[in-house]
């Protein structure tokens, strides 16, 4: 993380083997996730999901 966002700098704890590497900054954690995790994708679709459905069903009853 610095001024410019997060980033990946290393492929292991404490390495910075990519530091020099011309990555994308991302403005929030959530961005830098949903950029490489499919999973993180899929489950934050999926509570988005659930979440928009009890709202739903709030609203109509």
């Amino acid at each position: 993380m610095s001024a410019a966002g997060f980033k990946i700098i290393g492929k292991r704890h404490d390495n910075m083997s990519l530091a020099n590497a011309d990555h994308t900054s991302y403005e929030t954690p959530y961005a830098l996730l949903n950029s490489i995790s499919q999973k993180y994708r899929e489950s934050f679709g999926g509570e988005l999901m659930n979440k928009l459905l009890d709202l739903a069903k709030k609203s109509e009853g």
